[in-house]
């Protein structure tokens, strides 16, 4: 019998996930026929192709005419025309390199995204998310219902295109990995082609995310209809098991970890964690590795499962992963050379839940004594372990980022997570992998039950401190973080016993039986609840400020498909690979595609070639090909635009709005006191408190949070041009305090540097 093992669309396109060349690799060495398939990837570049778009746009047409998305409807055929250069882009290391081509590439992957969603009625979609934003993927009800939703589900569409001429090729099982909730609406939409095109083809989900919620069923699901088996839990040893007892070759109840439903029973067998000693490596052949978006490939292995510390109090891996294992270092370092040499890459991705030191000690002395040159990083724990030695050894093994799980920065949180870590260990630890040319992430959590604000603020205030001294002191840039809040998820030590954590459980509405994180009250004084937790998180993270932004202003554009994303984690161990070792880039090759233009070619001139001046009877706009977005012009700047595209000298300040319109003038800090101070008319400031403001411009995509002193002198600044000499003395009048040139100037050149001024002469200023 032949399988197919397929990965759903809804997970991250920059590298290849391992589940399916874990299978594979174990069918086929028990001697059974198998191919893979990665649907995520195949979506994605389906999605990001000029006819795709091309039949978006009609389809939008269709539907709104000129209405609600009529910028976007503009700025289509640039997108049409632009997107194989920006996948190119993705994929090419001098692109990668570049950080105003690499933005570029971004905004015309976010905006095609945004057309394709827009041509779908309630789709939320990014690089790393697929959901229905109407139909919340935490009720069975909804997720079938997105499921056989015929206009809107764009999964339908891809499985008829390309999933199903693979059936052809007669497959008796077919498998699909789950890892994640956005992938599960994917899944079950394409079990459902499955059973009307290959009605006798055999369905079973797998996966960590498929695994989480079967388990906590306790009679058949209505899920059960689309499919025929659930492995819950590892699966490597259940594929071949079930494959053979398919075939006539055993019972179904002796394949381990499996749910099926007989003579109307829900039937679980028992559960077996798996032996990873001596297995045979991923197999990766049938892939298309030349696809994923990343300027190299990125290959994903293990050196254990679960966690070798598993007692955090928030956490539900022990539920998934089973007991803690690991394989042997000399084992992890042949396979890696192994897939080195068959795949062409020396990049690889540990995805182990926690590495413990022991291991990395034991891995970087197997890749040095085989002389092997490869790269790699994964996620661990702030603990002592990591020494001064072991760094530098890890280091010198290739060694490049290491992810650690920080979440607070204080000590009775730390203790109330049951994290086993020191607060006063932190610190020294992330300035070693520093000074040995180690970059890393921090997962920081605020909120957790019995936080207060100010420990919340502290540990914010921590990453941002270790961040900035990453670059600054170290001169590494590839540092990042990820803020969350709690979630209080069934499984978790808080959701077994809330009242030892102050916590009170609220009900959970009867249509959330897919939910994972419960309702609850925290039942102590001065400690944050769920809401404190995200309102504190919105006022305090940049990237947030965005998403405030698009609450506020629900009909703009461009909107958050368009705001600037922090790198994800591939492209920052990439960055760390290509600064530490360049030539080691040189593995992976991709062609370029042709960048718009020259990015400086038409500073301070007129029309650029790549802006395009639409004038309609309400609004007139510029089309702005480079910086992947739409223009609304005020009347005064349509008639410069339409001088400046019927090749007439303009002005000087005439020159410099139109540039900052179409962000081609990167404006200069401080200025001479004699020169006219000129606001972007396009920057909008919006108070989010009593003393707290930020400064928004849709047209650069840029914002800036600002005090109550900054906010009232950008509204001084705002109304006319005036002098760096006249801004002081006003601004000292308003603010009942002198205002020194040097407080002014810096912040002039904080407006500048974020785009929010533009600064010509005196003369220009006021022609």
């Amino acid at each position: 019998m032949k399988t197919l093992l397929l990965f759903p669309p809804g997970w991250s396109p920059h590298s290849p996930y391992l589940a399916l060349p874990l299978l594979t690799a174990r069918l086929k060495a028990a001697g059974h026929p198998v191919d893979q398939f990665d649907g995520n990837i195949a979506f994605i570049d389906r999605l990001l192709s000029a006819d795709y778009l091309r039949r978006m746009l009609q389809r939008l047409r269709e539907r709104e005419g000129e209405g609600e998305h009529r910028e976007l409807m503009l700025l289509a055929p640039h997108l049409i025309d632009a997107i194989d250069a920006a996948k190119c882009g993705f994929r090419s290391h001098e692109c990668f390199s570049d950080p105003q081509r690499y933005e570029w590439c971004r905004r015309i992957v976010g905006a095609s995204l945004r057309l394709v969603e827009a041509a779908h009625a309630g789709l939320s979609l990014s690089l790393h998310k697929l959901a229905h934003a109407t139909l919340p993927a935490d009720s069975s009800r909804n997720v079938l219902a997105a499921v056989h939703d015929w206009e809107d589900n764009p999964v339908r569409e891809f499985f008829a295109a390309c999933i199903a001429p693979i059936l052809a090729r007669d497959y008796g099982l077919v498998g699909m990995s789950v890892a994640d909730r956005e992938q599960l609406v994917p899944a079950l939409t394409i079990a459902a082609g499955i059973r009307r095109l290959a009605p006798a083809t055999r369905i079973v989900l797998g996966g960590n995310y498929l695994t989480r919620i079967a388990r906590r069923w306790r009679a058949p699901h209505p899920f059960h209809d689309l499919i025929d088996f659930a492995v819950l839990g590892e699966g490597e040893e259940s594929i071949v098991a079930l494959v053979e007892a398919l075939s006539g070759k055993g019972a179904l109840a002796g394949v381990p970890n499996l749910q099926y439903v007989a003579d109307g029973a829900l039937i679980d067998t028992p559960a077996r964690t798996v032996s990873i000693l001596q297995a045979p490596p991923p197999d990766f052949d049938d892939l298309p590795l030349d696809l994923y978006l990343s300027p190299s490939l990125v290959l994903p292995t293990y050196t254990g499962r679960s966690c070798p510390w598993n007692r955090c109090t928030f956490c539900t891996i022990a539920s998934t992963s089973g007991e803690f294992r690991t394989r042997p270092a000399d084992e992890i370092a042949d396979e890696m050379a192994y897939l080195r040499e068959r795949y062409g890459t020396d990049m690889f991705t540990l995805v182990d839940e926690s590495l413990p030191a022991g291991v990395v000690r034991r891995l970087a002395r197997s890749i040095e004594a085989r002389r092997l040159a490869v790269h790699w990083y994964g996620e661990t724990r702030l603990v002592p372990g990591f020494t001064e030695e072991l760094v530098a050894e890890a280091a010198k093994a290739g060694l490049r980022l290491l992810q650690f799980g920080l979440e607070s920065y204080n000590q009775r949180i730390l203790d109330r997570i049951r994290k086993g870590v020191r607060e006063e260990e932190v610190r020294p630890l992330l300035e070693r992998c520093l000074r040995h040319g180690i970059g890393f992430h921090l997962f920081c959590m605020i909120g957790f039950p019995g936080e207060t604000a100010e420990e919340a603020l502290r540990t914010l205030a921590f990453s941002d401190e270790v961040l900035a001294a990453a670059r600054g002191e170290y001169g590494i840039s590839w540092c990042t973080k990820g803020v969350g809040t709690f979630g209080l998820e069934h499984g978790s030590a808080v959701h077994a016993d809330p009242a030892s954590y102050g916590v009170r459980l609220l009900p959970t509405a009867d249509d959330k039986d897919l939910a994972f994180d419960c309702a609850y009250d925290v039942e102590m004084e001065l400690a944050l609840g769920a809401r404190d937790a995200a309102q504190l998180l919105d006022r305090y993270v940049g990237a947030d400020v965005y998403a405030l932004i698009a609450r506020r202003r629900r009909d703009g554009f461009p909107n958050r498909s368009l705001a600037p994303a922090a790198p994800r984690e591939e492209e920052a161990f990439v960055a760390a690979v290509a600064a530490r070792d360049p030539q080691a880039l040189g593995l992976r090759k991709h062609a370029v595609g042709v960048f718009p233009g020259d990015w400086l070619a038409h500073r301070g001139a007129g029309m650029p070639p790549w802006a395009q001046l639409v004038v309609a009877e309400d609004s007139s706009v510029l089309v702005d090909a480079l910086g992947c977005r739409v223009v609304r012009l005020p009347p005064q700047l349509a008639a410069t635009a339409q001088r400046a595209e019927r090749g007439e000298t303009l002005a000087a300040a005439e020159r410099a709005m139109l540039s900052l319109a179409l962000d081609w003038l990167v404006p200069d800090a401080g200025g001479a006191e004699g020169e006219a101070v000129v606001a972007n008319e396009a920057a909008e400031l919006m108070f989010l408190g009593e003393s707290d403001a930020v400064l928004y411009d849709p047209l650069r995509e840029r914002a800036m949070r600002l005090n109550l002193s900054g906010a009232l002198l950008w509204l001084l600044i705002q109304p006319a041009n005036l002098s760096v000499a006249e801004i002081a003395d006003k601004a000292g009048r308003m603010l009942g305090e002198e205002m020194s040139a040097e407080r002014l100037a810096a912040f002039l050149g904080r407006l500048a540097q974020h785009g929010m001024l533009a600064r010509v002469s005196a003369t220009a200023g006021h022609a």
